[in-house]
């Protein structure tokens, strides 16, 4: 074959993909005529061998042709292919043979995240891996077959040793939400797989894990039956006439189906049955559940009940109670028929658990965790009844009654709520006792019971914090329950329990920002325990601890301007006051560019820490002198606003000393300042943007305080400062949402601050009708859609959960107006 001919054999097959024969005749070839196209043919089909061989897991095959490849003198090889060298050559655990300037630094995070999951999906050991990288890939390997050989706790335990920062953490959730699934939480499971990052491959498995195992069930209301059913085998030939048979009734049962025509399908039940008495009792099993699903979802009750009657005892339902309760519940909410025959659902449901103990195909703990759902469901059910109480109770009291009727009304409905109250209680203690694993009861309770006024939820419920317990007795890794305990632990100033519970936390959820969050609000407390106590040495040590600790770009300022204000209180007592001038130096460290916010935060720890009343005095008038210069700097006022508006809300033993530091000592000054400047401030990224809004949020809810105490009610007249400060937080959230479009604080703001815009409009009746509310609620809803994945993020936590609360309040508003009160 003359060499053209070969070398055109050659382009064939690199078109074709056929890099390994490609790659061989080239290098025969070359032995006869070495041309520079065949040795960049050479070149090409080797590197792209190896990259197949790479994809193949042919590792080894791979490791051998690298050495072939290195060989070749490195002007042959094209750039774009040198470029590929370092992610092929990591793989393969061959860095140290490239050249100095394509190596990879094999120690940085990015790296030995990559090495470290070639090595637990295809075991590929890398030379790279660093020694403490490869003992957290060994522990997950070990892990997953723990988890496969059902010994969950044995599994936690060696998870428990992959670090938060460690390549490995990813798996470390990943299997935390398989030991959820196989526990029956599949709730769980998906919260921690959905905090996965999308570029690893723990994602992808944990997409196909849920697709595995989260099926949806979604109701099919016109089922094919005979494709369903004609495929089943008889046991013998002579019986194929009573299949056709069969298959002929089937099709007529679907038809039905679709033309609604249902008391026909009741006729042919026993029909049905006949053919298949003694013959295939699974199947017909099928075919009447199938046929009882689209019952109970689309006839009418009479129907439905002459079904249950005819062909008691049905497939977990021995009685019949299962099915009227759904039924109950069915024709109540679609509410187009009257069926005076039918009880409430409790009562279907409470009859129902009777006839779970007899059900013999369900072992005991499915039966006890049966009952503990249909229990949850009774107490659910009680609750939907009280909150309608208690909405139809606020309609009655704002018609128009004389005072005698007023409070008739006010004390027949305390009366009946009260008794609804403890209704719910006894529900849940029931449901809880059937299974105290199944965790929806201690969560749905903790909902209920938080909206419960203080006297009513001592007289019947346990406290939030001994629910928690409870829920850490059964479910010790529970994250709802350790976050809850770690914030009650604060509240209660136990620093030991509060360590405790953010120690564990930090074993069961190591990559969550919250722990980062959690571990700079106990260190401030630390410190501020140590000083109030006068234990200077503890304090320098735990004001060291405050700043090594890694936290990530915050969107507040009032953490480090409170350590700012520790610092300087620690060198106060620590009689260095040479010092306290550094303090201030410090404040640019972290962004603060004026002393103001500063001085202000040694204020407010004064509270409780007290300084010499020489110093305090000369913060006080510090304070004032400033005041007018710092407030025109870029971000003073965030900075300012944001410790104001965290120190009111997220510190209770602040509050009431805040409002009166804030509203009398330095309110007016700091209001009248603002109204003449008038002008917009320089934000230099987000943070300025968000905190400048919290400032103003702060000062409109000050005056929301005031204007309340004074006047005992709102009237839009004597509110011109709370209308104000509303609507130039309107406008700078506004204006934040245009400069930052993907800013989840300040859409939230701008949209809270229209809503409250319009609930003020309602509070005059100078608005009217529900639709407004009713659009309201479904922003809400919408923003609540685009953040979802949020909610991990501590700063930004409040206010999905704010949202919340307002989508239920929004409803509940919108009802009452339709009704007739203009709220």
């Amino acid at each position: 074959m003359a060499h053209n001919d070969r070398v055109q054999k050659i382009h064939n097959l690199v078109k074709r993909g056929d890099w390994k024969q490609a790659y061989k005749e080239a290098k025969f070839i070359a032995k006869l005529s070495n041309t520079d196209e065949l040795k960049l043919l050479i070149a090409t089909s080797l590197w792209n061998w190896i990259k197949d061989q790479v994809k193949r897991n042919q590792y080894d095959e791979a490791k051998l042709n690298v050495q072939e490849l290195i060989k070749i003198d490195k002007k042959i090889i094209p750039p774009e292919i040198r470029d590929e060298f370092p992610t092929i050559f990591l793989t393969l655990g061959l860095n140290y043979l490239l050249p100095d300037d394509l190596k990879t630094d094999t120690a940085s995070f990015d790296v030995q995240v990559k090495l470290l999951d070639q090595y637990i999906i295809s075991n590929l050991k890398s030379n790279d891996l660093l020694p403490e990288t490869l003992a957290d890939a060994n522990i997950i390997k070990k892990a997953f077959t723990l988890i496969e050989s059902r010994d969950d706790s044995a599994a936690q335990q060696e998870l428990s040793q992959i670090a938060f920062r460690s390549p490995a953490a990813e798996w470390h959730i990943l299997l935390r939400g398989l030991i959820a699934h196989y526990n029956g939480n599949d709730k769980n499971a998906n919260e921690s797989w959905q905090r996965l990052s999308q570029n690893r491959p723990t994602a992808q498995i944990a997409k196909n894990l849920q697709n595995l195992f989260i099926q949806q069930n979604e109701k099919d209301h016109e089922l094919d039956f005979v494709n369903q059913f004609s495929s089943f085998n008889s046991r013998s030939n002579s019986k194929l006439s009573r299949k056709i048979d069969l298959i002929d009734n089937l099709r007529i049962v679907g038809d039905c189906l679709k033309s609604k025509k249902y008391r026909e399908i009741l006729q042919r039940i026993p029909l049905i049955r006949k053919l298949l008495q003694n013959f295939d009792n699974q199947t017909f099993g099928r075919i009447l559940r199938l046929i009882h699903v689209q019952l109970l979802e689309r006839a009418q009750s009479p129907v439905v009940k002459q079904f249950v009657d005819q062909n008691l005892p049905l497939p977990l339902d021995p009685h019949g109670n299962r099915s009227y309760a759904l039924l109950a519940d069915r024709v109540l909410r679609k509410g187009n028929e009257q069926a005076s025959w039918l009880n409430d659902q409790s009562f279907y449901w409470n009859k129902f658990i009777d006839d779970i103990s007899h059900i013999d195909v369900l072992s005991q703990p499915m039966k006890s965790r049966a009952k503990a759902i249909v229990g949850h469901r009774i107490a659910k059910l009680l609750v939907t009844e009280y909150e309608d109480v208690i909405q139809h109770t606020a309609i009655l009291l704002n018609e128009n009654n004389s005072d005698e009727q007023h409070e008739y009304i006010k004390a027949h409905m305390m009366l009946e709520a009260d008794s609804l109250v403890h209704r719910v209680s006894s529900a849940f203690d029931r449901a809880i006792n059937y299974d105290p694993t199944y965790l929806d009861n201690f969560d749905s309770m903790k909902n209920f019971v938080a909206n419960l006024p203080e006297p009513v939820r001592m007289a019947y419920f346990p406290s939030l914090h001994e629910l928690d317990q409870k829920i850490l007795e059964y479910n010790p890794t529970n994250i709802d329950a350790l976050n809850a305990l770690f914030k009650s632990s604060l509240e209660q100033n136990d620093n030991a329990a509060a360590a405790k519970f953010l120690e564990k936390l930090e074993q069961v959820n190591p990559l969550s920002k919250m722990n980062v969050y959690y571990k700079l609000m106990l260190q401030i407390r630390l410190i501020r325990s140590a000083l109030s106590r006068k234990n200077l040495i503890e304090a320098k040590q735990r004001l060291d601890e405050y700043t090594q600790i890694q936290a990530p770009n915050l969107m507040f300022y009032s953490f480090d301007l409170l350590y700012l204000a520790l610092l300087y209180i620690y060198e106060v007592l620590s009689d260095n006051l040479s010092k306290t001038r550094d303090v201030f130096a410090q404040g640019k460290k972290f962004g603060i560019e004026k002393q103001l916010p500063i001085i202000y935060a040694i204020i407010l720890e004064s509270k409780s820490i007290p300084l010499p009343k020489k110093i305090e005095h000369n913060l006080h008038n510090k304070f004032l002198a400033s005041l007018r210069q710092s407030l025109r700097s870029p971000n003073t006022l965030a900075a300012l606003g944001d410790l104001i508006a965290s120190s009111t809300t997220e510190n209770q033993q602040y509050l009431s000393s805040d409002y009166d530091i804030f509203s009398i000592e330095y309110g007016q000054d700091i209001k009248d300042d603002l109204m003449e400047l008038g002008q917009r401030y320089a934000w230099r990224n987000e943070k300025d943007a968000v905190c400048e809004c919290r400032f103003w949020w702060m000062l409109l809810n000050c005056e929301r305080v005031r204007v309340s105490t004074s006047k005992g009610k709102v009237d839009i007249a004597d509110i011109s400062d709370v209308m104000y400060y509303l609507y130039k937080l309107m406008a700078i959230a506004e204006r934040g949402v245009k400069k930052f479009p993907n800013s989840v604080i300040l859409s939230f703001l701008a949209l809270d601050s229209e809503c409250s815009d319009t609930l003020l409009k309602y509070a005059n009746k100078s608005l009217t009708g529900h639709k407004k509310l009713q659009k309201l609620a479904e922003r809400y809803k919408q923003f609540l859609q685009s953040n979802s994945q949020s909610k991990d993020n501590p700063e930004l936590a409040k206010f999905i959960n704010v949202a919340e609360e307002k989508i239920k309040d929004l409803v509940s508003l919108s009802e009452i107006v339709r009704r007739g009160w203009q709220a």
